[in-house]
């Protein structure tokens, strides 16, 4: 599967589920952030790759480098307040 606006990743949670592979990409930063966040919660952490400046980052090695998110980084609905 290839989801090119992925938003929170629901595609891609159903094609694991499924058994499918999902090739996802999302420009927002707050959203490919939420949406990894997701899925690993979810399905664990060890299987995520994630591409970044032509550079190819384990999720565990990538993790090590973000602050913990408080929850006020998430994105929010359109035409709401930050």
């Amino acid at each position: 599967m290839l989801d090119l606006f992925s938003g929170s990743f629901s595609t891609g949670m159903v094609c694991e589920q499924l058994d499918r592979v999902c090739y996802a990409m999302e420009l927002d930063e707050k959203y490919a952030s939420a949406s990894i966040k997701r899925y690993a919660a979810s399905f664990g952490e060890t299987e995520i790759w994630v591409e970044r400046d032509s550079q190819t980052i384990s999720y565990v090695e990538l993790n090590k480098e973000v602050v913990p998110d408080d929850g006020k980084n998430l994105p929010t609905k359109p035409g709401t307040a930050d």
